[in-house]
């Protein structure tokens, strides 16, 4: 199980939660990118080159705490996170989350962006998880709460 080492997994998080974390395929598909937790991704080290960066995130604003809202409201989140990754001038993706039993989730995949950043991001949108990369470029979650 590969998380961010300085963000364990909560004790409040309950296993299958996690499962569904590490079985999700985060989607780029205008860079012809997935991400898989833990996995090695030659694909991601290429893109990470030609944008001559290092950080980045895999974020949402949809279902916080991982409780489903209709899909207008997860709409209208991800609006507001879209104007504040706008604001700060990221390298900005639009990206799909699509796991096991879950409906795929709009999401982004931002370049250039520091944890720092990007666990504020996930707290303010109330998310438990968010995919960032390990000192390794190894794609792993970084636990919000």
């Amino acid at each position: 199980m590969l998380t961010h080492p300085a963000h364990p997994v909560p004790e409040s998080i309950q296993h299958e939660l996690v499962s569904a974390y590490f079985n999700t395929k985060y989607s780029v598909p205008i860079l012809e990118l997935d991400i898989r937790i833990g996995v090695e991704n030659i694909r991601l080290q290429e893109i990470l080159i030609q944008y001559q960066v290092d950080d980045w995130v895999f974020i949402t604003a949809w279902n916080p705490l991982s409780k489903p809202l209709p899909k207008e409201e997860n709409k209208k989140r991800n609006i507001e996170l879209r104007e504040d990754l706008n604001v700060a001038s990221w390298t900005c993706f639009d990206a799909l989350g699509q796991g096991d039993g879950w409906p795929a989730e709009e999401s982004f995949f931002v370049l250039g962006i520091s944890l720092e950043d990007a666990l504020r991001l996930g707290k303010k949108y109330e998310q438990n998880a968010i995919v960032v990369s390990t000192d390794e470029h190894i794609p792993c979650l970084a636990w919000c709460h």
